[in-house]
């Protein structure tokens, strides 16, 4: 007969056996990717861009902002003034490049805002100072607007080209500005001695060009430009046999036909064609074409062709209105 006891201890270890069989292997956390904190959320960098000074009757500029967001959520850009005189004009207050115009004389500072989507912002603060030219006492320049222009319509801009000349001077500034003519134009850049006009319509433009400082104007200059359409049944009018005169300063020959427009109905626009002695055919001449071998253009009234070669003929010239 078996022991009461040894029996017990065999049927205990099979329970224990059984149970331990029942039981899952408790598995290990990954350890490959750790669990990283969530972010938290950075307020915006602000660059309002760099200082500017402007000459008067420059009044105006562009500035260059600029915006970072860490977390890439910029919302909105805004642009404030919080120092400088009154009279000034934002356009593009909640863009980060604007064209501030109408500013007058005095040190302006201009804030620039960046706020992203949680309401963190970012603030940088830029400083424009208007001031006047300065010359010198004894400033002699001289100024002039360049040659007539003509413009078929439907074209509708044409270039505006000054020169200048003169004495000493600081700081000189240029200012181009419409005298009379359709109110429809608008000049690019009326500060420099070059610039596009645009937005023209049929009618007679005189502009004017002038040399500015600060105690009043050195010099000025006006031009014109014509803006027409040609009929359906043009006219023309025959300006026969006219003699070429050489340029005694550097190469080239030059017709001049004085007061041009005395001869055409007023705000006329006209193509010109040259027809020479030994050819029965008309050779349309294009104004300011400096790649041609004729060329024409117009001053004060006047019209001038011009060869780059000495011409010896005596060609005629045709205008078609």
């Amino acid at each position: 007969m078996k022991n009461i006891n040894s029996i017990l201890f065999i049927a205990t270890t099979i329970l224990l056996m059984a149970d331990s069989g029942c039981k899952k292997e408790k598995a290990m956390p990954d350890q490959s990717t750790p669990v990283q904190p969530p972010r938290a959320n950075t307020a915006p960098i602000s660059n309002a861009g760099p200082d500017q000074a402007l000459l008067l009757p420059i009044n105006y500029c562009t500035l260059y902002g600029n915006g970072y967001d860490p977390e890439n959520n910029i919302r909105t850009v805004l642009w404030s003034k919080i120092s400088g005189p009154p009279s000034f004009l934002v356009e593009h207050a909640d863009s980060l490049s604007t064209r501030l115009s109408n500013l007058e004389i005095g040190v302006y500072e201009f804030t620039l805002t960046v706020t992203d989507s949680l309401g963190l912002f970012g603030k940088d603060t830029v400083k424009v100072t208007v001031t006047a030219a300065t010359i010198s006492a004894n400033a002699t320049w001289t100024i002039k607007a360049g040659t007539d222009k003509l413009v078929y319509y439907p074209t509708n801009f044409t270039q505006l080209s000054a020169n200048l000349s003169g004495g000493t001077i600081n700081n000189q500034t240029i200012l181009w500005s419409k005298v009379s003519g359709p109110s429809s134009f608008f000049i690019e850049t009326p500060n420099s001695l070059g610039t596009k006009v645009t937005n023209l319509q049929i009618g007679i433009y005189r502009f004017e060009v002038r040399i500015w400082n600060n105690v009043g104007v050195l010099d000025k200059d006006t031009c014109t430009v014509i803006v027409g359409q040609l009929p359906d049944s043009p006219k023309e009018i025959l300006f026969t046999n006219q003699v070429w005169v050489q340029d005694g300063l550097l190469w080239g020959s030059g017709i001049t036909i004085k007061n041009v427009y005395q001869n055409l109905p007023a705000g006329s626009v006209f193509r010109v064609y040259i027809r020479k002695d030994n050819s029965v055919n008309w050779e349309e001449l294009l104004m300011e074409d400096y790649n041609a071998l004729y060329e024409f253009y117009l001053s004060k009234g006047d019209l001038y062709i011009y060869s780059n070669y000495d011409e010896t003929d005596t060609p005629d010239i045709k205008l078609v209105y």
